[in-house]
């Protein structure tokens, strides 16, 4: 039985510091203390059944949010079946920028089924790369979509190595758009001014670059004729963001939040199963909300673990966005109890 302190400890180290398990068993080795890989993997999977709860409650208050940033990153999972392959998995990531949240789902493939389900009662802005799975949730009425200016940036970039003017060109009129996102930033200007200042300074610069695209549509197979495309295809959601004060320029915030994900893939290489990579999904969801919140993850989880077993109120109150920690412990603390580690 492993105490709150050593738990949160476990979980901190691997899914913020993205330490592998065998790692910390030596690290342990080193102090005198003997235990094994899988005895580490079960409490961090009990840490995760018991954050389920909490998990569940994220999500909702973020689809309430009216407007989540979305994409997607593999996730290697082990094939148990064949030794030496993997399934590849997908992360489903999901950040509202006005609440601070974040949060993931594992899911086995890429296809629109994910995106339908999650979003089936779903009201308002979703913004999102090119990826073409996306495309269903604009069947909705009730969804509007929004394209992201760093993807259709990226394709320019791609471009200058064979046509460099025009790519450059394209380039400096993307490069006046995110300098008006700046100063408006900077100015802390509020969701209305945000709005007023696009319809002004935005809008004649995206009507000129759509002009001029489509007076230089390039060859279909070339980077710029590709870049082209990629632009104009998807241009009413990559114009939309002006219509409204809230919306972002892109999903860079998003991306942002895949980051511990990528490093964390890179130290541990892959998930042991489909469980184990829904229960890290878990984990990285509320570690991350802690993160955009200025929360000590390892403060926050230890005190969490400790009020679960005895928490009567709304559970809503343990989020990371409304949590306050206990100005004292109680001298004893009833353990978590044992859970399987297919649980």
């Amino acid at each position: 039985m492993a105490e709150p302190s050593l738990l949160a400890y476990l979980t901190i180290a691997k899914y913020v510091f993205h330490l592998p398990l065998f790692r910390l068993r030596k690290q342990f080795s080193l102090l005198g203390v003997s235990i094994s890989t899988s005895t580490l993997s079960d409490w961090v999977s009990q840490v995760a059944f018991h954050l389920i709860c909490l998990y569940h409650e994220l999500i909702k208050e973020s689809l309430k949010s009216g407007y989540l940033c979305v994409d997607e990153t593999t996730m290697p999972v082990q094939n148990r079946s064949k030794i030496g392959k993997h399934h590849r998995g997908y992360y489903w990531v999901y950040r509202s920028p006005e609440r601070r949240f974040v949060w993931m789902e594992y899911r086995k493939g890429r296809d629109q089924k994910g995106l339908l389900y999650t979003f089936r009662d779903f009201k308002g802005h979703v913004q999102s790369d090119g990826y073409a799975a996306y495309n269903v949730l604009g069947h909705n009425p009730d969804i509007i979509l929004h394209g992201c200016w760093a993807h259709a940036r990226r394709k320019f970039v791609q471009a200058q190595q064979s046509d460099l003017e025009r790519a450059e060109h394209a380039l400096t009129t993307i490069q006046q758009l995110y300098k008006i996102e700046r100063r408006l930033r900077e100015a802390n200007c509020t969701l209305t001014e945000r709005y007023q200042a696009r319809q002004k300074e935005a809008v004649p610069i995206l009507e000129g670059l759509k002009a001029w695209l489509q007076q230089h549509p390039g060859t279909p197979a070339s980077a710029w004729g590709k870049a082209v495309n990629y632009t104009l295809n998807r241009w009413d959601k990559l114009f939309r963001y002006v219509s409204f004060g809230r919306i972002e320029i892109d999903n860079n915030l998003v991306e942002n939040s895949i980051r511990p994900l990528a490093l964390g893939r890179k130290n541990y290489l892959h998930a042991g199963s489909h469980k184990a990579a829904q229960r890290a999904a878990i984990i990285y969801s509320l570690l991350g909300t802690c993160e955009l919140h200025g929360i000590d993850p390892q403060a926050w989880l230890e005190d969490v673990l400790k009020r679960m077993p005895t928490h009567t109120t709304a559970i809503g109150e343990l989020l990371p966005h409304r949590w306050t920690k206990r100005e004292s412990a109680p001298t004893s603390q009833m353990p978590l109890p044992p859970v399987r580690a297919s649980a």
